[in-house]
């Protein structure tokens, strides 16, 4: 697989229906990529142009310092001097916390609502909370 001046001779699969993802999204989708093959380079996303740019990272962006394990990313939040760990996950179109994670943040969290949420293991009823004293990084946030 080449993708810019990313390379694998061998990448290990799986094949799943994604009609989920073009439902979603409104758009042909053939396949998703992931962090173990992209995390071969350093790289931005840029949602405004819509590009990925490989590289070093302009160092006049906004950044928050992450945690790279094989396959993935994390990165620290804090709610109320609660620290809690985030998967970083570039397909995901909202912020997932699992409710045993929040428990000590309870608090900070108030149920604005719920709905259906559906991704590649199919379909969860999920509850919408608002969050407040809410930190990526040294990045205030206003979820």
């Amino acid at each position: 697989m080449q993708l810019g001046q990313l390379h694998a001779d061998a990448l290990p699969v799986v094949v799943r229906d994604l009609s989920f993802a073009e439902q979603a999204l409104g758009t042909r989708v053939d396949a998703m990529i992931g962090f173990d093959f992209l995390g071969q380079s350093a790289f931005t996303i840029d949602y405004v142009s819509k590009k990925i740019v490989f590289g070093p990272i302009d160092a006049s962006l906004a950044t928050t310092p992450y945690q790279s394990r094989p396959g993935y990313v994390v990165v620290e939040m804090q709610i109320q001097q609660q620290q809690l760990l985030l998967l970083v996950d570039t397909g995901a179109s909202d912020l997932i916390f699992f409710e045993s994670g929040v428990r000590d943040c309870l608090p900070a969290i108030r149920i604005v609502g719920s709905r259906t949420w559906s991704n590649m293991g199919g379909e969860v009823r999920v509850k919408q909370v608002q969050l407040a004293g809410a930190s990526l990084g040294a990045m205030p946030s206003s979820m």
